[in-house]
């Protein structure tokens, strides 16, 4: 694939001296050549990060946010006037937002790179491109970092280091992380056995639709553990469960001797209650 040349030179030293020239008090309302000047080259700026990330949009698998690069939008600042001012101004945030975009788009790139590495299985790789990731706060690299650590891909297995991530990318909404704390805390692996504890991460993740955390919620009603007992609610989760409902969790029970155990108002209710959820993600979801 190739590679697409970024920009280093995001510092304007032309800006800096402009905006000293104003500190030491010139307050004309008048516009210079000089200041039309400084407002092109804001302009053209503006126009090439916005080009460097419609770039970023064209490569193939990137997920790119933000708004194309057009002349039109870029002309759409004030023109140079009494009130030039305020045109440097409005032209320095758009340079601000464009190199956030710019750096948040890069960061995807990595990220991507590393769900690639971790797909073919060079986990090493993926650690690598991850890693670093994970640690300025990038919840899916927590989330991949953490289930490495887990299984001992790419690095020794260390239960304490994959609940040190799965808990920062859980705090951040990540659905997967959630639910792998949750078992974390079922499971006494690498931590306390908590049953409130699980079930709590295990409703957050439910709660965002993914299917295995459902089942686990749904156990965690029908017994009480962690919660109090509610066959309805348990059942209902057991629904939405569906496919990745798992016999082994009750030892051989089937869905549908679960159903036997309802009346048929509980059936129904649980039924209804099923039709009417709404799964909301409240993070970003795994690669």
């Amino acid at each position: 694939m190739k590679t697409i040349p970024l920009r280093t030179r995001i510092v304007l030293p032309s800006l800096t001296l402009f905006l000293l020239v104003v500190a030491a008090g010139c307050g004309k309302k008048t516009e210079t050549a000089s200041t039309g000047d400084e407002i092109s080259a804001l302009r053209q700026e503006v126009a090439a990060l916005r080009e460097e990330v419609a770039a970023l949009r064209g490569r193939p698998g990137v997920k790119v946010r933000g708004q194309s690069a057009t002349g039109a939008e870029v002309s759409n600042f004030p023109a140079a006037s009494d009130s030039w001012q305020e045109t440097v101004a409005a032209l320095r945030e758009e340079l601000a937002t464009s190199r956030r975009q710019l750096a948040t788009n890069l960061t995807q790139i990595a990220v991507d790179r590393g769900g690639d590495a971790w797909r073919r299985g060079d986990f090493k790789e993926s650690m690598k491109l991850l890693k670093p990731l994970a640690e300025d706060g990038h919840p899916i690299a927590q989330h991949r970092v953490a289930v490495m650590h887990v299984l001992g891909q790419g690095v020794p297995k260390d239960a304490a280091e994959a609940i040190k991530w799965f808990g920062k990318a859980a705090e951040q909404g990540q659905g997967e992380s959630q639910h792998s704390l949750g078992l974390r805390y079922l499971w006494g692996d690498g931590v306390e056995k908590n049953s409130e504890t699980a079930a709590a991460w295990f409703n957050a993740a439910a709660n965002q639709g993914i299917p295995d955390a459902a089942t686990w919620l749904a156990d965690s009603y029908w017994t009480g553990s962690g919660v109090q007992q509610d066959v309805v609610e348990g059942y209902k989760w057991l629904l939405l469960a569906g496919d990745k409902f798992s016999i082994n969790h009750r030892n051989g029970v089937t869905m549908e001797q679960f159903a036997a155990q309802l009346t048929p108002q509980q059936k129904a209710e649980a039924e209804q209650r099923a039709r009417d959820f709404v799964p909301k993600r409240t993070g970003p979801e795994d690669f």
